[in-house]
């Protein structure tokens, strides 16, 4: 029986390089094989949606019945219930067919649209199984540490965003990017790395843009909408013209080496994610030569959880 179950991947030797037998060696089932893997639930070996983007549409609609559930009246999620819904167990198993996905067959286009699709779900995923970090040391494990199958490469948060999105950049306060050379991954990079992401990725703290749905055909105009909802937001961008200065979101810090490569040119791609009076006001500050003072306001870590786990790196240990 217990060959069996080895043959249909449900169990597995704790380093996969026994077969079953009655010698004492130790076995875990499928699920607990490895607790880094968000999507390691099962071992996928049925058929695989051919349309990937089809399959993340699917898989972001089973994940919102489950949320929409547990979320009350001022948008708070109890992400503890969300564990124990009955469709849980359902997308457990289900997100599991991401296994048979291929990034490396995608264009760019696609790669885009399903990156940060992927990522906002994966979010969403992680804080439901293993909780949310809450403190600067804990994040860097859980963006680091916590990570999915994607045709059999596995990958952090943070390999998808500055790895593949990112065209394999420096994560910010990080001394080296994220694949090295001869890293297997690196045939995922985006050619050509586009800033707008930053408007479309949610870590799932309250600095960050709200979630949003990508397509491939639409993805341009898709940017182009959620780069000016993030930029008239008071949060994100104030122009103060009497003082002429420009207060910015802490991403366009973490991040702006993808927008500008200096303060001062950062200020005039700014200003075309404005419209209305904040355009006009900055407009005019720029054509004035004035020396405009920039300054980043505090990231708030915050989250929308009602009740969750707290994230600990033991969570990531077989």
């Amino acid at each position: 029986f217990g060959q069996m179950l080895q043959k249909r991947k449900i169990l597995d030797h704790v380093t996969m390089d026994h077969d079953f037998d009655n010698n004492g060696n130790f076995f875990r089932i499928q699920p607990y094989m490895k607790p880094k893997v968000l999507n390691s639930f099962r071992v996928w070996v049925d058929r695989v949606e051919s349309d990937a983007m089809a399959l993340l549409n699917r898989l972001n609609k089973l994940m919102g019945s489950i949320i929409s559930k547990v979320t009350d009246g001022n948008g708070y999620v109890d992400y503890l219930a969300a564990a124990e819904d009955e469709k849980y167990f359902t997308f457990e198993e289900n997100v599991c067919e991401l296994q048979g996905v291929s990034m490396a067959s995608m264009d760019d286009k696609t790669k885009l649209a399903f990156g940060i699709n992927l990522y906002n779900l994966m979010i969403k995923y992680a804080f439901i199984k293993h909780g949310i970090p809450d403190s600067d040391l804990a994040r860097g494990s859980f963006y680091n540490g916590v990570s999915f199958n994607i045709g059999g490469t596995v990958l952090s948060f943070h390999d998808l965003e500055n790895g593949i999105l990112r065209g394999n950049k420096k994560p910010p306060y990080q001394p080296t990017v994220k694949f090295l050379r001869g890293d297997p991954r690196l045939k995922l990079v985006l050619s050509k790395p586009d800033p707008r992401i930053h408007f479309g990725l949610n870590c799932g703290a309250k600095s960050c843009p709200p979630v949003k749905k990508f397509t491939v055909d639409a993805i341009e105009e898709e940017l182009r909408i959620v780069a000016l909802a993030f930029c008239e937001q008071s949060d994100n961008v104030i122009v103060d013209d009497d003082k002429c200065e420009l207060h910015l979101s802490t991403i366009f810090n973490w991040y702006q080496s993808d927008f500008a490569d200096s303060k001062s040119k950062l200020v005039k791609v700014i200003v075309t994610y404005l419209r209305g009076d904040s355009k006009e006001k900055l407009q005019k500050m720029i054509e004035s030569k004035k020396d405009i003072k920039v300054k980043f306001t505090k990231y708030d870590w915050g989250t929308n959880a009602l009740k969750s786990k707290t994230y600990s790196s033991n969570f990531l240990q077989a």
